[in-house]
């Protein structure tokens, strides 16, 4: 980069102290290996020239036609619409997938296997301190810090009903709660302690 830069000012300096030499008749001009201009000269290729810039073409909008950057394809209007579309063309698919036969398939063998969970179920083997109160009160409010996947994979649940659970939106199964107890690290000392401080009443 340097040499092609300072060629052309190395060779104009030559040729300053050439023309102030007495013996500059027995050369018509001095080389110029540096730039090879008299080698253009020769050709009749002008040093000076340089190719002429076609200007590119504007970037616009595909729907409105409004100019927009080199790495765009819609403008921001037109884009939140374009993904808008894309949503509703994506939940249309799923919608049509889940009612494809092997869908249903699947979605039958849950249930069945959902259903046999709760007829071998005993209530009997449900702990004493560990009822509906203390799900609400204990279990619910620790289940936003689990991850959906971890309740989907403990209960052997869907990944929807899952986040439900996780949301609070519904209750699960009483067989769940033991699990959900386990892994929010509820026992049966947080509910005597509960207990304790509902039934003191202060003065």
């Amino acid at each position: 980069m340097w040499r092609r830069a300072l060629a052309p000012f190395a060779e104009g300096i030559a040729r300053a102290l050439w023309l102030e030499t007495p013996k500059r008749g027995r050369v018509e001009s001095l080389s110029t290996p540096l730039t090879q201009t008299r080698k253009r000269e020769a050709k009749d290729i002008s040093a000076t020239v340089k190719p002429e810039l076609i200007p590119s073409a504007p970037n616009i909008c595909g729907i409105c036609g409004m100019n927009i950057a080199t790495a765009c394809k819609y403008c921001r209007t037109c884009a939140t619409t374009i993904r808008r579309e894309n949503v509703i063309k994506a939940s249309r698919l799923g919608r049509l997938e889940t009612h494809k036969p092997d869908a249903q398939a699947r979605r039958s063998e849950t249930q069945r296997r959902q259903q046999a969970a709760r007829k071998n179920w005993k209530s009997e083997s449900l702990p004493d301190w560990l009822d509906e109160k203390f799900y609400r009160e204990q279990i619910q409010p620790k289940l936003p810090r689990l991850q959906v996947r971890v309740i989907q994979f403990e209960l052997c649940v869907s990944e929807p009903y899952a986040l439900r659970i996780r949301q609070g939106l519904c209750i699960p199964h009483a067989r769940h709660w033991e699990k959900l107890a386990r892994i929010t690290k509820c026992n049966v000392r947080e509910s005597q302690s509960t207990s304790r401080a509902s039934s003191s009443t202060p003065y």
